[in-house]
């Protein structure tokens, strides 16, 4: 599986994309160098830096936070349509329960949709657990821990 990784941010940020790069090769990912030959887009920001703002065309400093004290926080997981149920997400997902085993931090922690069984089932069968209800943006989510 191809993986283009790019970073927007400051030194801390892209030290933090060597790390999760090394994760990615040592569960058997390329990196690749442009969009036409990723499978996988991976977008490491920090903060609500002007060049991540001006990448994404959007705007959330407003919001409120997603993560939890103590979780490594999972914001975004997408899979082109053509390379769902092959695996990606999931390994994606232990590489980040991995990562946070190495930094001493208890849990992995993310938002899903209520609108998004699918979704759901994913992190379920990746044994997410349920912690509470939360708003986000405007659509109601669940609060799930790994």
């Amino acid at each position: 599986m191809n993986v283009l990784f790019v970073s927007l941010g400051c030194d801390k940020n892209l030290v933090d994309s060597e790390h999760m790069l090394g994760d990615l090769i040592d569960h058997d990912f390329t990196i690749c160098d442009n969009e036409e030959d990723a499978d996988i887009i991976v977008v490491n920001t920090c903060g609500f830096i002007e060049s991540a703002k001006e990448y994404i065309g959007k705007d959330h400093s407003g919001m409120d936070d997603e993560t939890q004290a103590g979780e490594l926080y999972l914001d975004s997981l997408a899979v082109l349509p053509e390379y769902r149920r092959q695996g990606i997400a999931s390994r994606l997902i232990w590489a980040t329960k991995e990562r946070a085993d190495r930094m001493g931090l208890p849990c992995v922690g993310l938002l899903v949709d209520k609108g998004n069984p699918d979704g759901e089932a994913l992190y379920a069968s990746a044994g997410f657990k349920y912690v509470n209800d939360s708003v986000w943006g405007g659509h109601p989510m669940k609060h799930l821990v790994l």
